[in-house]
């Protein structure tokens, strides 16, 4: 700003006359003498240009200017006798480096507030020392959140500037109620440790993030993705109580979510993983609204484990199933969505998939809806379904190697049937494998209602 000058800058007193004088001017700045530099007398115009030493007193710049002209007259002007159309009616002098209002050196926080009283204020500036990139903030007050470590001097109009602090911003990647305040945290490992134990926890995802999270075995808690992706390798491990985890997008060159405890609800998320979305070999309650895709196993159970119930999903696989039902393992209750595999692999190898595959000690309670659709066939059954009261069992995927099969293929037990759409590549009898042990429920048949389907409904 040219209104202000420290040691630095020259300052300029130009003065313009209506008549000759008889000598030149005598400027006097802050009670020293200073001869004319500049000028034209043809002109009448004379000028003082220079830098101004540091002991020049600090506020509005005071001079004066003698002058007589060629019949003796004297007058003397002063810094309030200015009557400029051009330039600076004043200039402050200011020598004093501004300073910060609060000590910021060396913090470490999610974010810093950088405050400056100064009536000669000009800027902050701040520069990241990773990257090299410089922000000029123009507010007095300012709290600043930009993840890294900073550099941080504001300067003055007159061009002082403070002496360099250096600051840190902390990655804010969660947050967490505790004992009723909102605390938040720069990774997962240090959130799950400070957390209480079995205490059930509501736990907000701030910023995307790509480390993989473990909830140890004694937590409890809610995870609100809060439309944020979370991305890695097991993104998300589970060895405790996870109440709901719900609102957002999981990401993974490997697992999405990996439960060897409890999971009562996942719902609203995202899956967009290489190998497996949900790999279950605990306990999940509910699987609602969920769209996964996953290159092998969408949603894969093991052991003994199970998930009570899956309603409105969007499940897709590019490799054996939609659903892998695997060991003893147990699903209660189908009741809406869709489950598919085309069975390309990510090199286009063919494989035989199936919308859902039962492995022989492993079970489906009920199936009441859904549509289940294979590379091979809608379903492979191994194990045992109790119940069919709805649902859509479609035609394999047309265009790869598979000849044309029953829809439901293998040993198993079906042990009740009351409803649902079925496929057939022939009639009635070539909607089962012959190996299969089906029963329709008593009072109940098949009704051919287009060309290639049946759908199972009450005898008339």
């Amino acid at each position: 700003d040219k209104g202000y000058a420290n040691e630095t800058h020259s300052v300029g007193i130009y003065l313009t006359v209506d008549e000759k004088l008889a000598s030149d001017p005598i400027f006097t700045i802050d009670g020293k003498e200073y001869s004319k530099n500049q000028g034209d007398e043809d002109k009448n115009f004379y000028a003082v240009v220079t830098n101004l030493p540091e002991t020049t007193t600090e506020g509005e710049i005071k001079f004066t200017i003698k002058v007589e002209d060629e019949f003796g007259n004297v007058a003397t002007f002063t810094n309030k006798d200015i009557k400029n159309d051009v330039g600076y009616d004043k200039v402050i002098f200011d020598t004093t480096a501004p300073e910060f209002d609060n000590l910021i050196n060396n913090t470490e926080d999610f974010s810093v507030s950088l405050g400056v009283t100064d009536d000669a204020f000009a800027y902050i500036l701040l520069k990241n020392e990773t990257t090299g990139e410089t922000i000029k903030e123009e507010r007095y007050w300012t709290s600043f959140s930009e993840e890294g470590t900073w550099t941080a001097q504001v300067f003055d109009k007159a061009g002082n500037g403070s002496e360099v602090f250096t600051f840190t911003v902390k990655p804010l990647v969660a947050s967490a109620i505790i004992d009723g305040q909102t605390v938040n945290f720069s990774s997962y490992t240090e959130l799950f440790s400070a957390i209480p134990d079995s205490t059930e926890t509501a736990i907000t995802i701030n910023n995307d993030t790509d480390e993989d999270i473990i909830v140890p075995e004694n937590k409890v808690v809610n995870i609100d993705l809060n439309g944020k992706t979370l991305s890695g390798n097991k993104v998300i491990t589970n060895n405790g109580t996870i109440n709901t985890i719900s609102n957002g997008t999981i990401e993974s060159t490997n697992n999405g979510i990996i439960n060897n405890g409890t999971i009562n609800k996942i719902e609203n998320v995202k899956f967009d993983v290489y190998r497996t979305g949900i790999n279950n070999n605990g306990n999940i309650g509910e699987i609602i609204g969920i769209t996964v895709e996953a290159n092998y196993y969408p949603i894969y159970l093991s052991g003994s484990a199970r998930i009570n119930k899956l309603e409105n999903n969007t499940v897709t696989g590019h490799y054996m199933d939609g659903i892998y039902v695997a060991d003893k393992s147990s699903v209660g209750e189908i009741v809406s969505g869709s489950y598919t595999t085309d069975g390309m692999q990510p090199d286009n190898t063919q494989v035989a998939g199936f919308g859902l595959y039962i492995s022989t000690n492993a079970k489906v309670e009920l199936i009441s809806g859904g549509t289940f659709k294979g590379s091979k066939a809608a379903v492979a059954n191994y194990g045992t379904i109790e119940s069919i009261t709805g649902g859509n069992f479609e035609e394999k995927y047309t265009g790869n190697a598979w000849d044309p099969s029953t829809t439901f293929l293998y040993g198993g037990y079906v042990n009740s049937v009351s409803g649902g759409k079925f496929f057939s590549y022939g009639d009635q009898n070539d909607i089962f494998d012959s190996r299969i042990d089906f029963t329709l429920t008593d009072g109940y048949g098949f009704v051919q209602i287009e060309d290639n389907y049946y759908e199972v409904q009450k005898n008339n």
